[in-house]
């Protein structure tokens, strides 16, 4: 069996589904870093864009974290289970689903 490093609330609960991962990947470009082809007329661009900006303020984003992490969690348990996607994870593939 491996053993898996899970995120701790104050109180020493295992948090198993986090707002954002804040530790980058090995050779990961920082998003603060990312460019962006503004000449590009793919309709994708612009929500890259906002989705950078939302990141790059963290009131705002962990606003809108906490309102997914409401509608998700609703009905289960954030420190029972097995880790899913986080909830930064799940506002980016529905902008994208958006698009």
């Amino acid at each position: 069996m491996s053993k898996t490093n899970f995120i701790t609330n104050l109180q020493g609960v295992v948090q198993m589904r986090k707002s954002y991962e804040p530790q980058m990947r090995f050779g990961a470009t920082p998003i603060a870093q990312l460019q962006l082809n503004l000449n590009c007329r793919d309709e994708i661009v612009p929500f890259l864009a906002a989705l950078r900006h939302v990141y790059l303020d963290g009131p705002l984003r962990r606003s809108l974290t906490n309102l997914i992490a409401q509608d998700v969690s609703e009905l289960s348990r954030r420190d029972t289970g097995r880790p899913g996607f986080d909830d930064w994870q799940i506002l980016v593939l529905a902008v994208l689903r958006m698009n």
